[in-house]
């Protein structure tokens, strides 16, 4: 496909709302064609040529909001991580004070262990 016809399907689609979305739902996810439009989608929002805005500070633009991007997934993440290993801590916690209860609650029911014999007992001194 010649580039110019790319440049004007990419402005026919950026017309439609949700191209996106449709496009893309036939890709499989994962495969270059998938994260080819979804490339070519932001690629569309890049002005064109003739518009009276620096191409080049839009792109930089453009990069840094990936990186912002990055940032805020890393950022998710840690919180995830952090979540997580609270709830495992305090799982952890309440399982080790559930057995603790539980070998309670077990040495209770057990018979009474009869006093030793003691030489010392008094009666019987």
């Amino acid at each position: 496909m010649s580039t110019a016809l790319v440049r004007i399907q990419q402005r026919v689609l950026a017309l439609q709302p949700c191209h996106l979305y449709k496009l893309m739902k036939f890709h499989e996810y994962g495969t270059i064609e998938y994260f080819r439009e979804c490339f070519s989608d932001i690629m569309s929002d890049l002005p064109p040529a003739k518009e009276n805005i620096n191409a080049f500070d839009q792109a930089m633009i453009m990069m840094k909001a990936f990186e912002d991007a990055i940032e805020s997934w890393l950022d998710y993440h840690k919180e995830a991580v952090t979540s997580f290993e609270y709830l495992r801590d305090e799982f952890l916690a309440k399982r080790n004070e559930q057995q603790w209860l539980d070998d309670e609650d077990e040495a209770a029911k057990l018979p009474k262990i009869p006093e030793f014999p003691s030489l010392l007992a008094k009666d019987l001194i």
